[in-house]
This record gives structure tokens, sequence and C-alpha cells, in this order.
């Protein structure tokens, strides 16, 4: 039968108090179309129901029951009754009880071990809904409550009834699915998706309309309203725009002038067309007669009054925003321009009269990155590109930075990380006793947020030329590039005001052609490429799907039943439950026995000598500089909360580290060693053979009695896959995971079975890390590179590796993107697979929900406060609350 379309819309009962506060409104998020249906009522109901149940038109599983969707905004009276309990683990967000009909009523039920207690009364209009199925058999129906509207319930005899907010599921047999949906569209209601459904129930909506008229299972959309059509159509209105921003350079520079110069300076290297076009736009945004002619234009266009806030000789916005997407070389293109502007570098500070208390000008460009590995990053970027006398380079980082900025002066570029200039902001002021000649801002989605101690030390410094370099110009929300506005001195739309009312309130109120400003603004200031500048093979994703062994099923179990016992005790206790914080260390343990399975590494396992003081967690070395602005997870006090991951996964900040083992402890090497150009591999640990008691293998290393001792699922498959892929010639495969452990594991076992290997994560010395990776990349004897992924997501350019290996799902998609890219840069040649490992009917099934969620919310807000990709308590419920085994 084909589905015509159908305007969601309700009908208002006046009369009774549930009714006039039970008006529906119907998500148009979910794409519901539909129209008021004109065919008659209960008759051609009926007749429905004998065609049914004709044997031509049932199937051997149109008995199947199915979810048929939910009767959103319905409203339920509830009443105080003693003995009443809602018994339910920490990370509910929604109670399901049962709705039965009795006494002319429907009613909200609580089943228990003895009886069934009546709470709450149904809205008539939610009844005349429900009644209008009565004749339908074997239907029947739940009523979802939020936890908020639980609390809200009354609680002891003296306190009144309560309206609460309920959404009803219908379920019933497959066969009647259009039965129900055309008894319902009759009385103006129109069914959307649940906001939860038990497991192994498939959900089919009469009222949704299926492509091509195929009805199929909606249960991938299943979940709360997180967003609303208007928003998430401006969002992709705005990303649309972003993705068109390749516009014509305007440049008064000759190409073959730029040509002959950098040909002079960069070494075997030659700058692709859109490299060039970079270097292009880059210096016609710094030329003073252009960025004012420019600057003055734009701002008559948006409104004329605007410009006589800028006056004839006042300085315009010398710089701008280079937004190519990951992989196309704005590193390389910046240190082309900074070698192309050397002469005027040297002009702009020569003749300059030293002022008392003024800020010394320095021809230099200073460049700030978001950790130190970018930093080294690009430092061989220059290196290997440029020859020696191109630029001078300098670094302003670590314990031995400079104490004087006249050690500073000698160089064409100091590089420095956010963390530092931070703390330099909050001391000694070293980089802020320059005026500079250009300041770049690598990755400059760091400073978006104008409150957070990054924005307003990168703020203060002082500058002749500003750039950002990003790859997400707008992340959350449109303040996000208003930041980098005021950053670059981009007057005056960098003011709030004047911003929200000629940039926002166009797009806000709906205008016709409501982001030309917002177009006007990028084009002028903005220059970004996308993915198709890579010209580099398709990439290959693959998804691994694992299974738990029934002792890790156990231990999962364990830990959900941990985490309720600790939750129903603060209850019992009287006392203010934690629920974040007992929610998120219960996800971590489980994202980590996901991993590690039943080897226990950490305070209580067999990793841990008990002789030696070198491995304590307790002891701790904090990273230079925190500026985590208040984060609610890692300034816990809270024991264990992050052990063993680099960085903090809601604000992203580095943690502190505990001090690494001596070998000598652990009977092997930390990571794998390098001397005179031969590689050194963990000696075999031969895990597989039986081992006999602990009393009677007393040298046995403790990685080799942890392995010994138990079993990884996941990992096994991860090591039998790369040596599936490692047996081609020439594969070379990363793998990145978010513990550490996770990596001391994996490379015991590769190391077992033969396989040379380099290793990185938060514990990995400077210089450590440019052997390991320089191996990777040249020796044919090191086929993987396991990394912790914040210890690699960015800065690396890694096209030797043809395979990448994900071991769990990350809660941000565009942190395992970043990770992804670093093998699909310009110079890979090869096809990249990427193996996506996802442990069945575990809480990963839960991140990955969340990942696609992610990606269909409206990624872009115009509000100031938006959250973006912050993780909450209702997101870390989402999480949970999406894995069968909870």
């Amino acid at each position: 039968m084909s589905k015509s379309p159908r305007l969601p819309r309700r009908r208002e009962a006046p009369g009774d108090w549930t009714a006039r506060q039970a008006k529906r409104i119907c998500s148009a998020q979910h794409g519901i179309n539909s129209q008021r249906s004109t065919e008659s009522p209960s008759e051609r109901n009926l007749e429905c129901l004998e065609s049914l149940d004709t044997d031509e038109v049932i199937t051997c599983n149109q008995n199947e029951t199915i979810c048929y969707g939910t009767l959103f905004d319905a409203k339920a009276q509830s009443r105080f009754v003693a003995g009443l309990h809602f018994s339910r683990p920490p990370w509910a967000r929604f109670y399901t009880v049962k709705v039965v009909f009795s006494e002319d009523k429907y009613y909200l039920v609580l089943s228990t071990d003895v009886s069934e207690i009546q709470f709450a009364v149904l809205d008539v209009l939610t009844f005349s809904y429900l009644y209008a199925l009565r004749d339908i058999p074997n239907l029947y129906f739940n009523a979802v409550i939020s936890v908020r509207d639980l609390d809200r319930m009354p609680h002891k005899p003296t306190q009144k009834q309560a309206v609460i907010n309920v959404t009803i599921n219908i379920y019933g047999p497959e066969k009647f699915t259009e039965v129900v949906g055309e008894t319902l569209a009759s009385g103006s209601a129109y069914l959307q998706h649940p906001m939860v459904l038990e497991s192994g129930i498939r959900y089919v909506n009469p009222h949704y309309l299926y492509p091509d008229d195929i009805t199929t299972d909606l249960s991938h959309l299943v979940g709360p309203r997180m967003s609303d059509l208007r928003a998430t159509r401006i969002s992709q209105e705005i990303e649309s725009l972003l993705s068109s921003l390749e516009v014509d350079t305007i440049s008064g520079s000759q190409q073959r002038d730029i040509e002959i110069l950098l040909g002079s300076h960069l070494t075997n290297t030659h700058l692709k067309d859109h490299q060039m076009d970079g270097v292009k736009f880059i210096l016609s945004r710094e030329d003073w007669s252009f960025c004012h002619n420019t600057n003055r234009e734009l701002l008559g266009i948006i409104d004329s009054r605007l410009c006589c806030l800028v006056s004839q000789n006042s300085t315009p916005c010398l710089g701008g925003i280079l937004a190519d997407v990951m992989g196309l070389g704005k590193t390389l293109t910046m240190l082309s321009a900074v070698v192309c502007t050397k002469a005027a570098a040297t002009e702009y500070c020569c003749g300059s009269i030293a002022t008392k208390g003024a800020p010394k000008l320095t021809k230099s460009t200073l460049v700030v990155l978001p950790s130190r590995q970018v930093l080294d990053s690009w430092d061989i970027e220059m290196k290997s590109r440029f020859a020696p006398v191109a630029l001078t380079v300098g670094h302003f980082h670590g314990d031995n930075r400079a104490k004087m900025s006249e050690q500073l002066l000698q160089y064409d570029v100091i590089l420095t990380t956010y963390h530092t200039l931070v703390a330099d902001w909050k001391g000694q002021k070293v980089l802020h006793d320059f005026f500079w000649f250009r300041i770049v801002l690598d990755e400059a989605h760091c400073i978006k947020n104008e409150l957070t101690q990054m924005f307003k030390a990168a703020e203060s410094l002082e500058a002749q030329r500003r750039w950002c370099l990003t790859g997400t110009p707008i992340q959350n929300n449109l303040h996000d590039l208003r930041a980098m506005l005021k950053f670059l001195r981009h007057g005056p739309l960098s003011i709030a005001k004047i911003f929200d009312k000629n940039i926002i309130g166009p797009i806000r109120e709906e205008k016709d052609d409501s982001l030309r400003n917002l177009r006007l603004l990028l084009r002028s200031v903005c220059l970004r490429r996308g993915g198709e500048h890579l010209n580099i093979p398709k990439p290959i994703y693959e998804i691994i799907s694992v299974n738990l062994s029934p002792a890790e099923e156990a231990e999962y179990q364990k830990i959900l039943k941990d985490c309720q016992l600790q939750f129903d005790k603060q209850i019992c206790e009287d006392s203010e439950p934690k629920t974040q914080a007992l929610i998120f260390a219960a996800i971590m343990k489980l994202r980590r026995l996901c991993n590690n399975g039943t080897i226990r590494l950490g305070p209580d396992g067999p990793l841990i000598p008990e002789c030696s003081g070198q491995w304590n967690l307790s002891t701790r070395k904090e990273p230079e500089s925190r500026t985590n602005d208040g984060c609610e997870l890692c300034d816990t006090t809270e024991e264990g909360f992050l052990e063993g991951i680099d960085n903090c996964p809601l604000c992203g900040q580095p943690l502190s580290l505990p001090t690494i083992p001596r070998s000598q402890d652990l009977g092997l090497d930390p990571c794998i060693s390098f001397s005179n150009n031969q590689c050194t591999r963990w000696p075999r640990l031969n895990v597989s053979a039986s081992m006999g008691s602990k009393e009677d293998t007393p040298n046995i290393s403790p990685l080799a009695r942890a392995l010994a001792d138990g079993y990884s699922s996941k990992l096994m498959t991860v090591t039998q896959n790369i040596l599936k892929s490692s047996s081609v010639s020439g594969a070379k495969s990363i793998v990145f995971t978010s513990w550490r452990d996770t990596i001391d594991i994996l490379g015991a076992m590769l190391a077992d079975r033969g396989v040379l290997f380099a290793k990185i994560d938060g514990r990995t010395s400077l210089t450590e890390r440019t052997m390991n990776i320089a191996e990777f990349q040249h020796s044919p004897k090191i086929s993987v590179l396991l990394m912790t992924i914040n210890s690699g997501a960015v800065g690396l350019t890694l096209t030797q590796a043809s395979q990448v290996h994900i071991v769990e799902p990350h809660w941000n998609p565009a942190i395992e993107n970043q990770a992804i890219a670093r093998a699909l840069r310009i110079g890979q040649t090869r096809p990249v697979t990427i193996f996506k490992y996802i442990t069945e009917n575990t809480v990963e099934k839960g991140i990955i929900n969340l990942q696609k969620k992610k990606i269909h919310l409206a990624r872009i807000s115009l509000d100031d406060n938006a959250e973006g990709d912050k993780e909450d308590l209702e997101t870390f419920k989402l999480i949970l609350d999406n894995s069968p085994f909870a």
C-alpha cells in the first residue's frame, strides 16, 4: 500500500486539566512527513482487520511483536503511593512502566514481585488515542518516564499530586502495523521515534515515509530528540559554505617571482598548485593597501554605517585564516610564505629606536603549536624541506627555554606551545616583550573560547601580521569564528554586538540569502581547500567484530554490579550520589576491559613488582602548565579516575603521568630500542606455553605473568590481523588506542610472534619519539607503530603506512578522523585500509551509537554557549544505556 505524506498535527481536547496541557508537538527532527488522513474512521479499520486475517496476507513473521512508535507529550497525574520504589541503575535516563486500562482510565503501573501498583493516570487526550486501538488484538502499551520526572513525583503523603511528562510506546503484531497507523491518523495522532526501546524489539513506524516505500527496521533512530530540523538545516548550510571557500586568489605578487625565490630555498620539494595558491593568498592578505581596501569594501556591502568605525589611516587586519582540510600541507604553505617575506621581516625591525618599556620589534615569526609533538613536526618539516640557510629556528619550550627576550632576536622562526605560552603569560612574559613580525596559531580552534587562558595569552601578544591555521574554523558555534577574528584584530566585526547583529542575526532570522554576510566575511579573510586536492587512493574501511569470552563477560557484569552497589550505597547513606563520577569510572573500566580482557595491569595486577617503588601510580609527573580552565573530570580528586590515558577525555588536556618503570623491574624494555642502526626487540615471552604456578617461575617477568594469567579477545584479534597484514611485502601498520597499558600488552604479544615495532605514548621522551618515528618510516624491519591516540592524532605525516588499526571507538569521531589522517596525506600512493575493532554487546556499541548521533546533530550552533563535543552526564548515560549488557 502506497503511503501518502502526512503532516504531523495533534488535536487539543478542551475541558480537562490534562487535555489543556496536552497539546502535541511533533518532532520535525525525525523527518516524519505526514498529513491529516482523509480516509474514513473505524469502519475502514475493521475492514483492514478482516482483510489481515486471510492466509494470503499473513506471512511467517507477521505475528512477531514489534514497536509501532511513540505518542509524544502525554501527561500523567501522579500521587503519593506508600511503598512505591523505582529501582534503577545510576546510568538510567528513562524508566519504563506498563500502561493498563481499568475503570475507564489508563493507569501507569509499577510491577513488583508481589503486586502491581497504580501510581498515575494518563490525560484524556492520550486516553482517547489508546482507547481507539482497543479492538486491535494483542496490543499493549508502555510509558517511558525520564529520571528527572520521576524525581518530581510526590514522595510524601503531604505532597500534592504532580503532573509528569511521559511518552507512550505502542507494541503489537507486525501484521497490524497499517491498522494502527490508520486508526491513530484518523484521530490526528502521529507516531514518533521512541526515546528508548527494549533490546531485541524491532521498530516499524506506519507514519514514517520510507525511501522507495520499502519498510525497514528503524531501531537506529531510537533515542532522545537532540536537535530540531531548523538547527540541523542551518548547520548543514554553514558547513556547505565552509566547503566552498576555494576562492580565486587575489594577489599583487607574480607567481614566477615566488617560484624563483622559493626555488633557491626548497630542497627536494616542489609546491603543488594549491600550495602555491595558498602562498599567494597569504602574501595578498599581508599587503596593507589590499587589506585596507578589501576590509572597507566588505563593511560597505554588509552595512555602510560600519565604515565610519574604520578611519582612513587605521591599520587593517593583516593576516587571515588558512583552513585547508587535514593533509594538504598547511605547514609547508605557511613556511614558504615566511621564506618569501624574510626581506620584509628584516626591514620591519631595522632602524627602529628602542623605547624603555615598549615591546621590541623582531623579525621573527612566532608559531604557537598544540603540543611538543607538533612542534617537533614543524622543526622536522623545516629541516627536511628547506636549505639550512633558508630559516633559522629557535624553540621556546621546556625548562631550558630562554629567560631573556634578547636570546630570541636572532631567529627567523620561534616555535612554542599553547601551554608554554600560557605559562609565560602568567609568569616572566618573555614572549610578550616583543612586537612580532608575524604570529601563527596552528590548530587555532584551541582559542575558540574567549574565556580561556589560551585565548587571553594568545590575544595579548603584539604583532604586525597574524594567522590562524585550522581545519575546523567553525567547530561548535559561530562565536568560534569571532574569537579568531578578535585575535586577528579584524575590527569592527570582531566586536560581539556588531558580529551578532550583522553575521548571526540574518541567519537566526532566516532572511533571504541569510548566509550572505558570513559568506562575504569568510571569502575575504579565509582560504579553504577540500580533500579532492589530496589526490590519493580512496581508503577502505573494515569493521572487525569481537566477542567477549565467558570470563570477560563475567568481569563485565561485575563492573556494572559494582557501579550499581556504589550508587545504592550513597543513596542509602542519604549522601549526594556522585553520579557523573560513578558512571564515567564504570565506562572507563568497561572500555579498558573490552581492550585488555582479563589481563590485569594496574595497582592490583601482577605487573607491579612488590619490591619496586619505580612503578607507583601515585608518583606522578606533572605536565607543563596545564590549562584545563576548570574541567570537572580531570580536576576531580577521585582515585584512579583517569589512569592509563594520556589526555583528559573531556577537555583534551595532557594528564599527569606515572613515572616510567625501569626495564629491569618489568623484565623487558618499555619500548623497542635502536642502537647503531640495529633493532633490538623484546625477548620472546612464551606465554602460550604452560607456565606452572607462580612459585615455580620466580624469574618470569611481570608482563609475561600477566599475559599468562589473563586473556584478551580483542588484542588477540588485533594481533592476528596485524600478522596477516604484515605478511604483505612492504606493508606497514599504525595502531591507535587510548590506553598505554593496551600498547604494552599488544607490544608484548607482537614481540612474542617476532614482529618488530616502534611505540609512542605520553611516557615517550622526545629523543625516543623522534628515533622511533624515523625507524618506522625508513627501516624495512619495523612494520608496526603503536601509538596512543592523543600522542599521535595530529602533527604527523606517516604515509609509509597502508593499514590503520583503531583498537577501540573514540566517543569523538573527529579524534578518530585526525588519527586516520596521519596516513591519508599528500604523498600516499597506496590504498589505505582502516580497521575498526568493535566488541559486540558492550559499551563500545553505545559509543558507536553516540558517534552516529553526533554526525546527525546540528554541529554548528548560533548560540554562544553551545557545548559542542563536550561530554556530560547525559552523554555517559547514553553510552551505557545503549550497552545490551547494561
